[in-house]
């Protein structure tokens, strides 16, 4: 609009205004060409404007991207962190050694902690070794395969593993078996391998399991192989999968040929179709185990009777294979057709004999009855056969018949035979013996009982009057009993005060001549009391259940004491004794001295006593003496009156003398050579007599010994006192009613420091008890008024708990075995025999009374126990000075232990309480001896773990726990020097 009013105002002016009209349109083309420039100038001042917009949004996209790069290049930082960390924990964690290993070096650039679990070595130990260090640590038998290894891995491939098994040594000396696999981990860039990752395993223990294994299965494929029954193996299909060699042995096919063959070509073709079948249904009814008999055809066509055992494996509920032990049951088969042969006969046998010929059915109705069932019970068979066999059996016999029968029904028992009353058709009944037995198909199915019945009534009456005089003899022997137990108390009480006398002389220094006269007289009293012991124990010697000891004695010695002490018998006779010993016996022997000497006083004895004028000699001479054993021969000759010829084999029967008046002629019961010849034969040697009436006679015998330590010692033995505890403190309580016992026991406990207090009778050791507080009590057993066992259980009845820990050693007179386990039941802690031997009595006084006061120190040479196990104090104590006798202490405790552990397993795994109890009275002397009271408890646990019945385990584990108990004591004892 304002361009037309323009144009219409310049075109009026132009006319009026040239002038003007020019210098306006001048400015007018310089306006337009300015307008056009600005347009011009905008255009590209847009078009820069829009580079530039360009370019930002480019500089802001790089500026973004930067961004992107920057937060993602932190990103795999971290996930480069955190992978870096989860590896060097799973390297840590993982229980194999992972290292690397630099091939151009030879050394291990990095290696896990676990390095130091199999070698001992640190991670920067191994590090620092080179390949020569490295190398010496593997085995020498196993280093080459090592270097092999490293061969292989330089020029393998990068996915390419080897692996290697060796043995390296650890720090501390042993060997560690490796399982390493490897592979390149890094290549140079001509492509060669300069690094390699590897892992290392412990297979020390697989490999000790793989060795066990292979000694195990080699263990059993040999017995296999050595078998004398075919073992073989089926698969599913029929087919030989395993032959041990007695198959081709037996069937002489080779095993090539069996693998090559299904089982049933080598069965006798007539029975393929139901052996087939058989074994078709076992697995049809998933069976475990069967048994078969069945004929198979060798290799050379003989005919064998197979008895096979299969036990067959199922996979996924189908057949995977059957396993068969079959044997050669050819001779039996061909026996039992020999059986069946001779049935006839049998039954023509049956019919004829006195005892009864029986069967029944599965229900035991009889089924078959000979004709000797009428003659036994008046029944007809026809009327007997179909009916039970309880019908005829007493009513108070049918529960014992139902549990015997019972016995074989179940097939606990291939037979049984007992005895029962049958009735018979006079209504009265019969003693009768049953023997009875399984009858079964051929499939092992029970049909019945078969047997037979024989009448034993006659024999019940005899057996009735053999019972009453059982019960007599018994009776007669109990009296006998308790006649050795009365005259073993009145013997043994003047035995008492001659022994202690003796004793008490040898301790008060008497002069040389006495000392030789009361040695002697010691030694007889010893011997004495010896025969005392045999005489009352003479049903023992009989049985052979005499004890020998294995002590250290010198023969030369022993007969010098024989010969010593029968040398005033001999002078009042004007005979001379004399003895012969050869100088090459050795020196010191080991075996029992006192019953050897028991043996030369009793020959001796009677040749003195049956000789009137002459001599009696006494030799002794080496015979074979072979390593550490020596064979003695020893005689004993006299002139004396001989013994008739037909009388030389029974002058060694019990109380039998060579004619009926020489008891009264010489004296003597008979019973010295029997006793001598008993005690020969228990030691392995025989007495022999060479005799000539009125001329003389010798009697010999040879005995071996084991040879001693030490030389030759000629010197009597003499009682020294080497009581050295301080018992000065103890408060004791005597209790004996024999005037002469009491001042032989107060000599020997004044001597010790102890000043008794006395008692006559058990009523009065009760009473004063409760009013004096007593450390140990000494009581006599047979005393008036209330003797020892009536004493004895009133104390252990009082209610105060000193009454049940005050140790009480019986005095006893009686070498009874009865006696002395009656006292232990009562609750006595110990006894000693009288006559008693000092140091024997001293030793339990002191034993018993140890925590009283000052407790003495242990001997040299044996250290005070350990806390918890065991305390030598007692045997250092029992011994003193005496090594040899310290040493044999401690081996019969060593032996005791380990009988101890054998009686033990047997009496729980027989559940046998009696055994358990008589172990523990036999194992408490040597149990407190040594302390280990913790021994005692878990023979006490035993006896309650059968009294209540537990479980196998608890029981295996009480055994386990006695024979570690046992094991550690042993081991103690053993370790501890003599």
């Amino acid at each position: 609009m304002y361009v037309i009013t323009l144009l219409v105002l310049v075109l009026e002016g132009v006319f009026i205004f040239r002038p003007t009209v020019h210098r306006i349109s001048y400015y007018i083309d310089q306006m337009i060409r300015t307008a056009e420039l600005t347009a011009e100038l905008n255009t590209q001042l847009e078009e820069k404007t829009a580079e530039q917009d360009q370019a930002r949004e480019r500089l802001q996209d790089i500026l973004n991207q930067q961004r992107a790069l920057i937060t993602q290049h932190q990103r795999t930082e971290k996930e480069l962190l955190e992978k870096q960390r989860f590896i060097t924990a799973m390297t840590q964690a993982t229980p194999d050694v992972l290292y690397v290993l630099d091939l151009a070096e030879g050394k291990n650039i990095f290696t896990n902690r676990k390095v130091t679990d199999i070698s001992g070595l640190l991670p920067e130990e191994v590090m620092q070794m080179d390949r020569t260090a490295l190398a010496t640590m593997v085995h020498p038998e196993d280093l080459e395969r090592y270097k092999d290894q490293k061969r292989k891995i330089r020029v393998a491939g990068d996915d390419e593993m080897h692996g290697v098994e060796f043995r390296i040594r650890h720090k501390n000396g042993y060997h560690v078996w490796l399982h390493c696999q490897e592979v390149v981990f890094a290549r140079d860039e001509a492509g060669k391998v300069t690094q390699v990752l590897g892992i290392a395993q412990d297979i020390t223990e697989t490999k000790s399991n793989q060795e066990a294994l292979k000694v195990s299965e080699e263990k059993y494929r040999s017995l296999i192989e050595k078998a004398d029954d075919i073992i073989y193996e089926n698969g599913a299909e029929g087919y030989f999968t395993y032959l041990n060699p007695v198959a081709s042995k037996l069937l002489g096919y080779t095993k090539e040929e069996f693998l090559r063959m299904p089982c049933w070509n080598v069965i006798k073709p007539g029975y393929r179709k139901e052996a087939t079948s058989f074994y078709q249904k076992q697995a049809e009814y998933k069976a475990l185990n069967s048994y078969y008999e069945v004929p198979v055809i060798s290799k050379d066509g003989n005919e064998i009777w197979l008895g096979q055992n299969a036990t067959f494996e199922y996979k996924n509920d189908q057949l995977h294979a059957v396993r068969v032990i079959a044997r050669d049951i050819t001779r039996l088969r061909y026996a039992e057709q020999k059986i069946k042969e001779s049935e006839l006969r049998y039954r023509s046998v049956v019919n004829n004999i006195a005892e009864v010929v029986f069967q029944t059915d599965s229900e035991r109705h009889w089924t078959f009855l000979n004709p000797a069932w009428m003659c036994i019970t008046g029944f007809s068979e026809e009327e007997s056969l179909g009916k039970e066999i309880c019908r005829y059996i007493h009513p108070d016999d049918q529960a014992r018949s139902e549990a015997v029968f019972g016995l074989i029904i179940r097939q606990e028992k291939d037979y049984v035979r007992h005895e029962i009353r049958f009735l018979t058709s006079s209504g009265e009944y019969k003693w009768v013996e049953i023997f009875a037995q399984l009858t079964l198909d051929a499939r092992k199915n029970i049909t019945g009982l078969s047997g037979t019945i024989m009448d034993i009534s006659e024999r019940k009456v005899v057996e009735d009057t053999l019972i009453r005089a059982r019960d007599q003899a018994e009776e007669a022997v109990a009296a006998k009993q308790s006649f050795l137990s009365m005259m073993s108390h009145e013997i043994r009480t003047p035995m008492n005060a001659v022994i202690g006398m003796t004793h008490l002389l040898l301790q008060e220094n008497p002069r040389a001549d006495q000392l030789e006269n009361l040695n002697i007289l010691k030694f007889s009293a010893d011997n004495l009391l010896v025969l005392i012991n045999d005489i009352l124990d003479y049903s023992k010697i009989e049985a052979g259940k005499i004890a020998f000891e294995e002590v250290d004695f010198n023969l030369r010695n022993l007969i010098g004491s024989v010969e010593q002490s029968m040398l005033y018998k001999a002078q009042e006779k004007n005979i001379l004794l004399e003895t012969s010993i050869d100088p090459k016996l050795p020196g010191m022997l080991i075996g029992d001295p006192v019953r050897l000497g028991q043996i030369l006083n009793n020959l001796v004895s009677n040749a003195i006593k049956f000789t009137e004028r002459g001599m009696v000699r006494i030799e002794a001479t080496a015979g074979e003496i072979t390593g550490d054993r020596a064979e003695i021969k020893i005689a004993v000759s006299d002139t004396g009156i001989g013994i008739p010829e037909d009388k030389l084999d029974c002058i060694f029967e019990s109380f039998t003398q060579a004619g009926p008046d020489t008891t009264r002629k010489f004296g003597g019961t008979g019973l010295g050579l029997a006793i001598t010849r008993r005690l020969l034969e228990l030691q392995q040697s025989q007495i022999f007599v060479e005799s000539v009436q009125d001329l003389g006679s010798r009697f010999h015998f040879t005995i071996s010994f084991r040879r001693g330590a030490g030389g030759n010692m000629h010197h009597l033995p003499v009682f020294e006192n080497q009581m050295a505890a301080d018992l000065s403190h103890l408060r004791i309580l005597l209790v004996e009613d024999n005037e002469v016992n009491t001042i032989v026991a107060t000599k020997f406990l004044n001597q010790w420091g102890i000043q008794p207090d006395y008692a006559t009778n058990g009523q009065i050791a009760v009473e004063m008890v409760q009013q004096i507080q007593y450390d140990l009590l000494l009581m006599d057993l047979q005393m008036p008024v209330m003797d020892g066992y009536t004493a004895t259980r009133n104390i252990r009845t009082l209610k105060e708990t000193c009454f049940q820990r005050l140790p009480i050693i019986a005095l006893t007179a009686s070498a009874m075995s009865d006696v002395k386990q009656k006292l232990l039941d009562i609750g006595m802690n110990d006894y000693v025999t009288k006559p008693f031997i000092p140091s024997e009595l001293y030793n339990k006084i002191v034993y018993y009374t140890r925590g009283v006061g000052a407790e003495p120190e242990p001997a040299p040479g044996l250290p005070k126990a350990r806390p918890g196990t065991i305390d030598l104090q007692a045997i250092s104590e029992m011994a003193g000075d005496d090594i040899l006798f310290r040493q044999r202490l401690i081996d019969v405790c060593i032996q005791t232990l380990q009988e101890c552990k054998a009686v033990y397993q047997r009496a729980l795994t027989a559940g046998d309480e009696q055994m358990l109890k008589a172990l523990s009275h036999k194992m408490q002397p040597t149990l407190k001896i040594l302390s280990a009271n913790h021994l005692l408890e878990e023979i006490e646990k035993g006896k309650k773990l059968l009294q209540e019945q537990v479980n196998a385990d608890d029981v295996s584990a009480s055994i386990r726990r006695m024979a570690s108990l046992c094991r550690d004591i042993v081991e103690e004892l053993v370790s501890h020097p003599v």
